[in-house]
Formats: C-alpha cells, sequence, structure tokens
C-alpha cells in the first residue's frame, strides 16, 4: 500500500474519532509525522478530526523548548481543533497565549466546557465570542479582572471555577450587574483572602439559579470585622435555590457562631460545609436551622482551633434533622454522660465522621453506648489516610474512635 493510501485511511479513521486524549507518549510520533500532518491540514477547512468533540491535551504532550519562541502548544493544537468540538482540558505547563484562546474562539464554536490553567491578558477582547460556553474551569493564578467582566455577559455559562483577582472591587456597574452572569448555577472560588472580594462577586451575579457554591479560604486575613462577616452571609440570601454551600479553609480564621442566622433562609439546602477557625458552635441555634433548611442531608460544622459542642448535641440532631445523613464536626468527650435513656433516639442511618475529636482511652466504652442509644444504626467515617486494617499508625485519639465504630457496629448486631 502506497504511503498516499496510508494517508487516505488514516483520514478516514481520525474522522470517526470523537474524543482523544493527548499526552507526552504521543509527542514523539507526533513530531515524526508534524510535516504530512500540517500538509493535510492546510488542505483541509477543517482540523485532521474534523467530528471531534472532545479534547484533553496532557502537561508533557509537547512541552515547549527552552529556547523556543513560541508554544507549540499554539502552533499545532490547532490540528485538531474544528467547529463539532465541545469541550477542551488543557493541562499545558506554559501559558496558554491570545493566539491559541484566538484559535479556540473561531474554530469551535460549539465549545460548551473548557478547562485552562489561565487565560493571558488581551482574551478579554474576545471571551465574547465563546457565546456557547456553559463550563470554565480557571483556578491558576487569579483570573484577569477584564476577562472575569467578559465572561460576566456570556449568556450560557453555568458552571464557573476561579481564583479572585487582587484588590478585587466587583465588576461592572448598578446598571449592568442585572445582567451578569444570567445563567449561572455553580460557581466554585478559590484562595479568596479577603471577605469583601467574596461580597462584590455575590452580588454582581443576577442568576436567580445558583445552586452550588464553593469558597476555599487560602489565608483570610482581610477585614474580619462582624459587619463584614454578616454582609457574607446577607449577600447569600438572594440566591433561594441554593442546595450546596461550602466555606473552607484550613488556615483561615473566621469569628462566627455556627450556624449563622441567615442561612436559615435557603429553604431547599442540602449540603452544608462550614470548615475554618474561629467558629464558635450555637446549639441553641440548631432549631432554627431545621426549621429553615429541611432539606439538609450533610452537615459539616468544624473548627480545627478546638472542640465545638458537647456530644448530647446529637440529640439535638436526631431531634431536628430527620433527613440527616452525615455529619462531620468535632466533639467535646469530657463531660459526664446522662445515664438513663436518651431524650430521642433516632433509627435513621447516619455517618458520623467524629475522629478529630479528642477522646480519652477511658471514655470511648460509655461514649459508644451513648451513641448506640441515640444513633443505633450510625456508621463512622475516617480520614482516607489511616488505614481500615492497621490501626498502629493512627494518633490516640483516631484508636479510640475506631473502638467506638466497633462497638456500636456490635451493639446493632447484637439487637438483631
Amino acid at each position: 500500500m502506497s504511503p498516499g493510501q496510508d494517508w487516505r485511511r488514516f483520514l478516514k479513521h481520525a474522522a470517526r474519532v470523537k474524543s482523544l486524549v493527548i499526552d507526552g507518549q504521543d509527542t514523539d510520533e507526533f513530531n515524526e509525522h508534524l510535516p504530512t500532518l500540517l500538509t493535510l491540514r492546510s488542505q483541509g477547512d477543517v482540523g485532521i478530526t474534523p467530528n471531534l468533540r472532545k479534547l484533553a491535551v496532557d502537561s508533557s504532550f509537547l512541552e515547549p523548548e527552552p529556547a523556543a519562541e513560541a508554544s507549540s502548544h499554539d502552533l499545532h493544537l490547532f490540528l485538531f481543533l474544528g467547529p463539532k468540538l465541545e469541550s477542551v482540558r488543557l493541562e499545558i505547563s506554559d501559558d496558554p497565549s491570545f493566539h491559541l484562546v484566538h484559535q479556540l474562539a473561531i474554530s469551535c464554536p460549539r465549545l460548551r466546557s473548557l478547562n485552562v490553567p489561565r487565560f493571558p491578558k488581551g482574551t478579554a477582547k474576545i471571551i465574547h465570542c465563546f457565546n456557547a460556553l456553559e463550563e470554565l474551569e480557571c483556578d491558576e493564578p487569579p483570573i484577569h479582572i477584564d476577562v472575569l467582566e467578559g465572561l460576566a455577559y456570556l449568556p450560557s455559562l453555568r458552571r464557573l471555577s476561579i481564583t479572585l483577582p487582587d484588590s478585587f472591587h466587583g465588576i461592572g456597574t448598578r446598571a449592568t450587574r442585572e445582567k451578569m452572569f444570567p445563567a449561572l448555577q455553580k460557581l466554585e472560588i478559590g484562595d479568596v483572602e479577603d471577605l469583601r472580594h467574596l461580597v462584590h462577586l455575590l452580588r454582581s451575579i443576577s442568576s436567580p439559579d445558583l445552586h452550588e457554591l464553593s469558597v476555599h479560604l487560602y489565608s483570610y486575613h482581610g477585614d474580619g470585622s462582624s459587619g463584614t462577616i454578616h454582609q457574607t452571609f446577607d449577600a447569600l440570601t438572594k440566591f433561594p435555590k441554593l442546595r450546596c454551600l461550602t466555606i473552607c479553609g484550613i488556615f483561615a480564621t473566621i469569628h462566627t457562631a455556627f450556624p449563622p442566622r441567615a442561612i436559615s433562609y435557603l429553604h431547599h439546602l442540602e449540603e452544608l460545609r462550614f470548615q475554618f477557625q474561629g467558629l464558635t458552635m450555637d446549639s441553641y441555634r440548631l432549631a432554627d436551622l431545621a426549621r429553615g433548611c429541611p432539606k439538609l442531608r450533610r452537615l459539616t460544622a468544624y473548627n480545627s482551633d478546638k472542640p465545638g459542642w458537647s456530644l448530647e448535641v446529637l440529640e439535638s440532631f436526631a431531634a431536628h434533622f430527620p433527613a440527616l445523613e452525615y455529619i462531620h464536626t468535632r466533639l467535646d468527650t469530657s463531660g459526664t454522660l446522662t445515664t438513663g435513656p436518651p431524650s430521642v433516639r433516632s433509627l435513621t442511618p447516619i455517618c458520623l465522621q467524629l475522629d478529630g475529636s479528642p477522646l480519652e482511652e477511658k471514655r470511648w466504652e460509655p461514649v459508644a453506648r451513648y451513641i448506640s442509644l441515640v444513633y443505633p444504626n450510625a456508621s463512622f467515617k475516617f480520614d482516607s489516610y489511616w488505614d481500615e486494617e492497621d490501626l498502629a499508625h493512627a494518633d490516640r485519639d483516631a484508636l479510640h474512635w475506631r473502638y467506638v465504630a466497633r462497638a456500636v457496629a456490635q451493639a446493632r448486631s447484637a439487637s438483631v
């Protein structure tokens, strides 16, 4: 078979490809045939894979030469771009250039999902070309303000994952904010260092359909006043369809009581995760949270500084949250437990993650008995780095909580 026939057969099979993942193992063979591929591309109106729907490029593919003036990604990825492409993930080590983003904009009019490490400066002027874009993940470094403002006016953008720019004071004007992020449903924001930046962004969102918000606090050191904190929580109440809310940061400190009263206005909330330092547990507010969020299924209220509420708070959870399936928190187990039966007993299967709670060896048996009475069908979850079968490497408290888990399971089996 002649080389020409081989390439015709290659193009025939390439036209059938709808999903393509390219990594470092493909680099040598790609470079070997690059001249022919470029010739074939120049003779056609579309790329060598005209029916491609999904493209993923690993960082090890076409690593740029140190002395190269232009990235190999910029020069050669256009070979695979076409009008039917709907999803592109570029895990490339070098910054995508304006040229590459421009190629995506003009060559992929149906592009719905885009994952890039960052947008270069100057691309704001072509962001409006991504009219079909529904999902964007661009996590590092902080996104440019002009790019963010361009994204805000995309009519179909539903999912957005970004890191906010430094010294962010909002986008748009009072008049234009009514049209910003009109279709947004899921928002993930990384490395927030000032809650005021978060408030500015939340206020700019006009979509009534936001149902998932995840905020990661890198090292919060902004305005810690109660006014700013209340503004943050009050800004959430404009999203009545919110189902999942996460605000977490290992090194962040926000001094506030849990649960904040504003959360009780999110009546469709199913998952709530607060995990940072400075969180003060208030068991008296749980009844208000339960009335406001009757659909709550998963709850994380975790202060890495110190344990929060006492062990008896489990009775409040059992009494007020009949739909609760998962609790992750730190408990104070040092108090005296009542010897009689608890005031509330729930037969609902529930998963408890309590292994961050201090637990002395002499206390694990009464704690296990108490949990068996309140939640007899409880199971336990532990941090993944503890080997389920090897307890020798677990720290003291984690080891004692494993004793509790086994005792609760044994009590349940004995009652059957």
